[in-house]
């Protein structure tokens, strides 16, 4: 369940940094806007859509460090 969670913060993040960019705003108003770091900002504007889900998936699936 959690993971769902942040899969639909992650979606919801970056569709709202691609809004505002679009309205205008730069990364740094995008980031103190939505309290992420500008580099953040930065990753979700260069990536295309297809690339960005993606990349959501991918994360999702890595193992965690201590389950082993």
């Amino acid at each position: 369940m959690k993971a769902l969670d942040k899969h639909r913060k992650k979606v919801f993040m970056s569709h709202k940094v691609k809004e505002l960019f679009s309205k205008g705003f730069n990364k740094t108003q995008i980031g103190i806007e939505l309290e992420i770091h500008r580099k953040t900002v930065n990753k979700y504007l260069s990536m295309s859509e297809e690339s960005f889900y993606k990349w959501v998936a991918h994360r999702k699936n890595q193992p965690k460090k201590l389950a082993a």
